[in-house]
Order: structure tokens, then sequence, then C-alpha cells
């Protein structure tokens, strides 16, 4: 506009040509000044974009490794809180106000990815669970079993109690309560057997209601 208005207002002025150019050369220095304060500043900003864009880039890549590396439960659970925080707190000059752009796109399918496995890996953990469940209350069964038909014998005894310590250790009251079932298996009697069975059935029942 400046440069417009030089020519439009400054030009028809008739003054000396020396001072006319002198004045020209003038106005032209500050007009390069300010080209030059303003490529240097998009410059800058462009450098500064780059290299934010490189330090996101940097974190999707190793989060991207960790999943490849397949991490455990709690490794991926605290890996993927980690994630979350820095990449709240890693800006992007590329961004218009809240416009996603094609990293957070990326983000957002490496989330769900983890969030999927972490689902996984939580499932087969509550299967373990289940499953070590099962095969202790099956070890007491055998000793109830032999303590009611007489055939109880301490060889039968130390065989069940070390395939007990095999098996993975459960949450305390569990655990509590199968070593209790353990300990009183030899002094069954076979009412007490039915009187289980008969409260396993019921329990099975409601189970089945409640599903």
């Amino acid at each position: 506009r400046l440069q417009q208005r030089w020519k439009d207002e400054a030009g028809p002025i008739q003054i000396p040509r020396q001072q006319s150019e002198e004045q020209w050369q003038k106005f032209r220095q500050a007009i390069d000044a300010v080209f030059a304060r303003r490529e240097a500043e998009r410059a800058d900003q462009t450098a500064k974009s780059q290299q934010l864009n490189e330090a996101r880039l940097a974190l999707l890549n190793g989060f991207e490794s960790v999943l490849r590396a397949d991490p455990g439960l709690a490794q991926l659970e605290h890996d993927l809180g980690e994630f979350r925080g820095r990449w709240a707190e890693t800006p992007s000059e590329d961004r218009r106000g809240k416009r996603r752009d094609e990293l957070d796109g990326r983000a957002s399918a490496l989330v769900r990815q983890a969030e999927a496995k972490l689902q996984d890996l939580r499932t087969a953990k509550q299967q373990d669970v289940f499953r070590a469940i099962a095969a202790k209350s099956e070890l007491a069964a055998e000793l109830e079993t032999a303590a009611v038909t007489g055939a109880l014998t301490d060889e039968l005894v130390a065989r069940i109690r070390q395939s007990w310590t095999t098996l993975p250790a459960l949450s305390g009251d569990i655990e509590r309560k199968l070593s209790g079932r353990l300990d009183a298996a030899a002094q069954i009697t076979a009412s007490q057997l039915e009187a289980g069975s008969g409260l396993r059935r019921e329990l099975l029942v409601d189970l089945e209601i409640l599903l």
C-alpha cells in the first residue's frame, strides 16, 4: 500500500533529481528491511514447525515400536498413558484451531490398536485366573473324593500338594479360600461333599441367569 502511495502521490511531485533519488533509496531501504524481516520470521516459523513435526513423528514411531515389541499388560498400560500425556502436550504449528492433521489421525489409530491389545491382554489374564481357580479346585476335589471313598494316602497328598505349588498364586481372598479347602479336604464327610455339590449347582444356575 505504501509503495502504491509513493507511486500515486509522491511520483508527480517535482523535486531535484538528487534529492528525489536519496528519498527513494531511503524509502526502498525501509521496504527491503520489512521484506527481510518478514522472510526471516517465515523461515523461523517453518523451522519451528518442522522441529515440532519431527518431535511428534518421533513420538509416534517410538510408540509404534512399543506395540510391535508386544509388551505385557502392565507395561502397555504405562506406555499408553505416557504416550497420551506426551502427545497432548506436544503442539503442532501446522494446525489451525482444533483441526486435526495427518499425524493426529495416525496417533488415534495407534491408540485404538493399543486399547484393543489391552483388552485382549486383560481377557487373557482373567482367563488365566479362571483356569488357575479350576485347576486348584480340581486338586482339592480329588483329595475330598479320596477322603470320602477311603482312598486317601500320604503319596496322594504329597502329589497333590506338589501339583498345587506349580500353579500360579491367586489374589489374596481366593487363594486363602482355596488353600483352606485343600487343608480341610482330608476331614471332609460325604454329607459335606454332597452339600457343597448342591450349592455349586445353585451358584451355576444363578450365574446362568445373570448371563
